[in-house]
């Protein structure tokens, strides 16, 4: 049997072999394909935290590619994107909820805000899709924020009362609930840095020595947040049967040299493990958003010759997702929803061959009987990928922002994900297509629209390039 102790999880950069070739079919299986999005990503009209960190000149490419605050102007149009869905057919699409614009100043609740999210769920039901709704995905209000975010635990009633209003309200137009996204991420990058906007303009200094031993500013924020969840999932119970989880980041952390090794065990219990143990009594599945690996070496992320990288720096990893299915079922015995995976490519160029090699490792589980409930891909269109701005491109859709209008684009990829999702087989021929299409792109350049430190964000006009290697990442 497969064991979850983390002292047997190799933490060493490992190669990757192929596995022998044959039609992938999701013919016949209880699978749920679908999209997502996020309302700080795409709603237009927002005065938020993220408006705000762009104004101080901290969201690259925020404010050079989006003057007017459009982001994809989902509030008013949301047929923007939800043509899109449509088109392909998905099963099931995923939003996040602004918690500010549905709770303005932390009193009254925004009639008019949660009826027209109401009318987008509605529109989603009526065109026979399953809802999947966010309660907090990054959408901080300004009026928490200035109190001291999770650090405060004043915020845990403050979020209960807001997931009990939003259930109530939207009971019967949900299937499913999430009440956080990424959460860890967001306290690291909030609290322990500057990277993300920190509550009161401060954060903790000591930054990464918060995830080892001690019990410091994430521990304590982390707590705070599983109570939070605890209780919503409570109050969400009373007026909805959906089943209720959270949309939780998992990085495949390996490291390079024995410190990396230590940097990565730490961070697989603090950031893969911790929130799940301190929520599982009150999760009705488990929400995975899996992207790749995190190499580190020393105690900082650096980024790899071994590994080829997203746009944005995430390390391609496919046979990942298949290992955190196993390893968080055998640890939790919880189904698993895939919540997010998806990689920016803003040439498109190795996006097929991604997708193919993580549709290999959703195979390999479902062979193995793991319950997959589902798999969604981030995401449709390009949008605000926060610190980051619009630089990376994790769009099936390409979005245009250099007129008043925004124009959108098909991109190749996109047609796959509808053949995937309307056929439910990737035959050897495609499979043989999109190889050679990899092959062919090697020595070609990408874009890569994080610095040489695999952190510091570049805007659209400072992004470099990089080659695309000639590395088997195959599952």
């Amino acid at each position: 049997m497969y064991t979850t102790n983390i002292d047997n999880i190799s933490f060493e950069i490992k190669k990757l072999k192929n596995v022998s070739k044959k039609d992938l079919s999701f013919k016949g299986r209880d699978l749920l394909f679908g999209y997502a999005c996020a309302a700080a990503q795409i709603e237009n009209g927002l005065d938020d935290i993220w408006l705000d960190h762009a104004k101080e000149g901290k969201v690259a490419g925020f404010l050079e590619d989006d003057k007017l605050n459009i982001r994809n102007n989902f509030w008013d149009n949301p047929d923007s994107e939800m043509n899109f869905v449509y088109d392909t057919g998905v099963d099931i699409f995923r939003m996040g909820l602004d918690w500010q614009r549905i709770c303005p100043e932390g009193l009254d609740f925004d009639k008019e805000a949660i009826t027209r999210y109401k009318e987008i769920l509605k529109d989603v039901k009526d065109n026979d899709m399953k809802t999947m709704v966010t309660l907090y995905h990054h959408s901080e209000p300004k009026w928490t924020h200035r109190q001291g975010s999770w650090k405060n635990s004043e915020m845990i009633d403050q979020f209960v009362r807001y997931s009990e209003f939003v259930a109530q309200e939207l009971n019967g137009y949900v299937d499913y609930w999430n009440t956080f996204n990424e959460v860890q991420m967001y306290i690291t990058l909030t609290q322990l840095s500057n990277f993300w906007p920190s509550p009161k303009g401060k954060y903790n200094s000591l930054g990464l020595f918060n995830i080892g031993p001690i019990k410091g500013t994430y521990q304590k924020s982390m707590e705070n947040v599983a109570k939070a969840h605890n209780r919503a999932y409570e109050a969400i119970k009373k007026y909805s049967s959906a089943p209720v989880s959270i949309a939780h980041n998992l990085a495949y952390y390996v490291g390079d040299g024995v410190i990396g090794r230590i940097s990565a065990k730490m961070s697989w219990q603090k950031f893969n493990f911790l929130l799940v143990d301190l929520t599982k009594d009150h999760l009705d599945y488990l929400g995975i958003n899996y992207y790749g690996a995190e190499v580190l070496k020393g105690f900082n992320l650096v980024l790899s010759e071994k590994f080829e990288y997203s746009d944005s720096g995430r390390a391609i990893y496919p046979k990942g997702l298949y290992e955190m299915i196993k390893i968080f079922y055998e640890k939790y015995k919880l189904p698993i929803f895939i919540t997010e995976n998806g990689m920016s490519d803003a040439k498109d160029i190795i996006r097929e061959k991604y997708m193919l090699e993580h549709m290999k490792s959703l195979d390999l589980a479902l062979s193995e009987d793991l319950p997959v409930l589902g798999y969604i891909w981030w995401s449709m269109t390009d949008n605000l990928e926060w610190a980051d701005g619009y630089a990376p491109k994790f769009g099936l859709v390409e979005v245009n922002r250099e007129n008043k209008e925004i124009t959108y684009k098909k991109r190749k990829s996109y047609y796959l994900y509808k053949k995937i999702v309307q056929d439910r087989i990737i035959d050897t021929t495609s499979q043989d297509t999109i190889n050679d299409n990899f092959k062919n792109s090697i020595g070609l350049d990408r874009i890569m629209t994080r610095d040489r430190d695999a952190e510091t964000a570049l805007s659209t006009r400072n992004q470099r390039t990089q080659k695309v290697k000639d590395i088997n990442w195959s599952v």
